[in-house]
């Protein structure tokens, strides 16, 4: 297992594993800036792909993770934890005050992870995912530095 910066090669895995899980996956068009500042985008390495990832974009004092995902097999590993752990270093870092996400209110194993961190439901984005069994409404999550 490695943990370093993504490259433009992961792009096709994340992909793959956004699709597999997420409510409004990222696709390679959308990830290929992420490559690039203000971002700082992670991955997991296992079995020569790319199996976990994370992004956090960073603007003045505060973070913002915008994605972070584990392929299935992957899942219950401690990959997310240690990808969360590199975006909040980077925060750290960046002498950023504050991070922000946005979470699936049905994703109750990242949410147990968020909280795990410290982070904190400050809001709601009612109907913010579109799925095909209707809209999921998101929890805003802080986590004060």
């Amino acid at each position: 297992m490695i943990l370093r910066k993504a490259c433009k090669a992961d792009l096709p895995h994340i992909t793959a594993i956004e699709k597999a899980w997420s409510h409004a996956p990222w696709q390679d068009n959308a990830l290929l800036p992420a490559l690039m500042q203000p971002y700082h985008f992670y991955v997991i390495e296992q079995d020569h792909q790319a199996v976990a990832y994370g992004i956090v974009q960073i603007a003045l004092n505060e973070a913002n993770i915008l994605t972070l995902g584990v392929a299935e097999p992957y899942r219950k590993r401690g990959f997310g934890r240690q990808v969360l752990q590199a975006l909040m270093d980077v925060a750290k870092t960046e002498q950023c005050e504050s991070v922000f996400l946005e979470v699936a209110e049905n994703n109750l194993p990242a949410i147990k992870l968020y909280q795990r961190f410290g982070f904190e439901k400050v809001g709601m984005r009612k109907g913010y995912y579109q799925t095909s069994q209707g809209a999921v409404d998101a929890q805003v999550m802080k986590y004060v530095i």
